[in-house]
């Protein structure tokens, strides 16, 4: 069972005894006053706490940096840090740090950068709760289902990225190593007191080999932190470089976690013969699984836990095989390689180059830097000489798009192609392109860590997103990953003599996007039912004429059309699950 908490402080004792009852009758855990009109609940029951004043309290998973052996977390408990920056600078974890209301009045909630524990919050006249998913708030009667219909289509026209607005009306989020202010008036403030722009413009790593022992260094911490705190775990294996690195540092501990694989039908989507080569050369146990069409349903959204609609198809028939096997060997979490392509830099553009030329980079770095970018995408030395020196004369401006983009309806210049473009990430500073791209890349991944359901499903830990991980990452120079002429290069040679080379140095990866095009020409009737008499095209949000010609056989085929069809639907399986009445700022408080 993963951590569930909930943070209440309200200037009306009878709606505050009203949230505490509730949850002392249905849901069983520990509640906790800290301070007046504010009270903490945590799933999770503990010893008797020591309310020592003027210390932190903590809920969920928090590790020291400095010492990797020792480990803090579970329910909510004071540690020996008073003030929330030194939280930053000394911890990482899954963790909500809160400050107690002091002489002012103001009390402080804090988000743990990169942390996967969430922090969503609903804010009335007199109350304001802070909980870690929609579905708690919704069961106590603090969320009614109502979509916000102003902030979908913004979200789905702007690229994927954690920010402030969900989807839910009434329902906000607190980002990422962010401070929640709340005062004696319930008066709230977002701050952010942990920026990626203080690692990645920090002194580079002075050699490629110092930057592969810290790099290494990190990750095996992290994953034994997370290996101690949560047990017996098993490892989603999908075959590649970042699975199987995080297999590796696992194993290593001694604790032999089950490693499990899924694969399609076509052998595009067949990753096994990898998966088993990592398996045998780590000396584990290799469970192996088919994505079932039976599986997933379209009417029911595997988001539906989520304020945004980020599902897809396949997250159905994983969480499903995972939950069953977790129960079946007593698993309490499942570990991944999720983000690693971000967090190690992938890039094949000019940009490491550029960073190259503007970070002073020795001639040889130089000449390797160029040639690993010609042996990745087969251009010449000249064009991509060239496009250095377009980037360095005109700067570069980022360009992602939306993942619908080609069924939006409405003005082009609704889309955000900038994953940067939020007040909480601060400013860009004076990072060159290529980390400012490592950065978007880390961004876009970050509102994928949450997992599955808080409530129902093993906890699903991605050790390469943590923050210590990140930074270490980001202290990296870009044209570092891209040397020898492969992408990911520190982390390929630090693990290198822990993987079997077919899976430190390959270069191509399949994955689930087999299954998804033989499950959506399936499904292609229903598909084309849902979506066309869909909310999305009702109201106007998406071109129901784009749509109509993308149920075509080659357009499905030939233009990738399939996964975006299948996420279209999984929206509007959200939607109705989420669709009701509107929340007001008077629904935000329970009936008593």
């Amino acid at each position: 069972m993963q951590v569930r908490y909930l943070i209440a402080r309200s200037s009306n004792d009878r709606v505050l005894a009203a949230i505490r009852g509730r949850l002392e009758r249905s849901k069983p855990g520990f509640v906790r006053e800290i301070a007046g009109g504010t009270f903490v609940w945590v799933n999770e029951s503990g010893t008797d706490l020591d309310a020592r004043a003027g210390f932190l309290y903590v809920i969920g998973d928090i590790f020291p940096k400095k010492d990797l052996s020792e480990a803090a977390g579970g329910v909510a408990r004071p540690i020996g840090v008073s003030h929330l920056e030194k939280c930053v600078s000394e911890f990482w974890g899954s963790y909500m740090a809160v400050k107690p209301p002091g002489a002012g009045g103001d009390m402080q909630v804090l988000r743990a950068p990169m942390g996967a524990l969430p922090a969503y919050y609903v804010l009335s006249h007199d109350l304001i709760v802070v909980a870690s998913d929609v579905d708690l708030m919704q069961e106590l009667g603090l969320v009614r289902r109502g979509v916000d219909w102003d902030a979908l289509p913004v979200f789905l026209s702007s690229v994927s990225v954690v920010s402030h607005r969900t989807c839910l009306a009434g329902v906000q989020e607190l980002p990422p190593g962010c401070v929640l202010t709340i005062d004696e008036r319930l008066q709230v403030g977002v701050n952010p007191m942990w920026k990626f722009w203080d690692y990645a413009e920090c002194t580079r790593i002075p050699s490629r080999q110092a930057a592969e022992t810290q790099v290494r260094h990190a990750i095996e911490g992290v994953t034994r932190h997370l290996i101690r705190r949560a047990g017996a775990v098993g490892v989603s294996l999908s075959g590649g470089l970042d699975s199987s690195i995080v297999a590796s540092c696992a194993a290593a501990e001694g604790q032999r976690p089950v490693l499990m694989t899924f694969a399609a039908d076509d052998p595009d989507g067949d990753e096994r013969l990898f998966a088993r080569a990592v398996a045998s050369r780590l000396g584990l146990e290799l469970l192996e699984f088919q994505f079932e069409r039976e599986e997933v349903d379209l009417f029911v959204s595997s988001s539906r836990h989520l304020p945004r609609p980020i599902g897809n198809a396949q997250t159905q028939s994983v969480a499903r095989q995972y939950t069953k096997i977790a129960s079946q060997l007593g698993l309490t979490a499942i570990m991944n390689g999720m983000g690693g392509d971000n967090v190690f830099c992938t890039n094949s553009s000019s940009l490491p180059l550029v960073d190259a030329f503007l970070g002073r980079a020795s001639f040889s770095e130089f000449r390797d830097t160029l040639t690993s970018l010609q042996n990745l995408t087969g251009v010449t030395k000249t064009k991509i000489v060239a496009q250095m020196l377009r980037v360095l004369a005109r700067g570069r401006k980022p360009n992602w798009k939306p993942s619908l983009a080609n069924f939006l309806r409405g003005e082009p210049d609704r889309c955000s192609g900038d994953p940067l473009a939020f007040s909480w990430l601060g400013l860009k500073g004076q990072s060159p392109p290529g980390k400012q791209y490592h950065v978007e890349m880390i961004v876009r991944t970050m509102h994928t860590s949450e997992g599955f359901h808080r409530a129902t499903t093993p906890a699903w830990l991605s050790p390469l997103m943590s923050q210590p991980v990140v930074e270490a990452c980001l202290k990296v120079p870009t044209w570092q990953w891209t040397s020898g002429g492969m992408n990911r290069a520190v982390a390929r040679t630090a693990f290198s003599d822990r993987l079997p080379p077919c899976v430190a140095y390959r270069r191509t990866k399949g994955g689930p996007d087999a299954f998804l095009r033989d499950f959506a020409l399936s499904r292609r009737t229903l598909l084309r039912e849902i979506i066309l008499d869909g909310e999305l095209v009702r109201r106007g949000i998406l071109d129901q004429r784009r749509l109509e010609g993308a149920f075509a056989d080659d357009s499905m085929l030939r233009d990738g059309y399939h996964a975006k069809l299948l996420h279209i639907a999984d929206i509007e399986a959200w939607i109705a699950y989420w669709d009701g009445l509107t929340l007001s700022a008077d629904d935000c408080a329970p009936a008593v």
